[in-house]
């Protein structure tokens, strides 16, 4: 899969992400999901894990090294329950109004 931009809303959340790679430890990771857009046109989700590779001689750090997997499908499944939960949710709710009206 070849990525070729981010959505235009994650662009400041990347900014912060590359900017808190600046903080890391030696040895520490730093995991964030992000959106990115698919050379085909479709959004995917993806969770990346990043570690400082590279540092300044002043300790800042030069380069970073990570991995980034495809979690669409996991983002996909979260949506789906979100909207049962919300669909149950509204369900009960709307037993309980009815029992109150009923005088139950």
């Amino acid at each position: 899969m070849i990525l070729t931009a981010s959505p235009d809303d994650d662009f400041d959340r990347i900014a912060g992400h590359v900017a808190e790679l600046q903080h890391l430890a030696d040895h520490e990771q730093a995991v964030w999901e992000y959106r990115a857009i698919a050379r085909d046109g479709h959004e995917v989700w993806l969770r990346s894990i990043e570690t400082v590779f590279t540092r300044a001689a002043d300790g800042g750090v030069l380069r970073h090294i990570g991995v980034a997997f495809d979690i669409t499908a996991e983002k996909n499944a979260e949506a789906v329950l979100r909207q049962a939960n919300a669909s149950l949710t509204q369900q009960l709710a709307d037993r309980g109004n009815a029992a109150q009206l009923s005088g139950a």
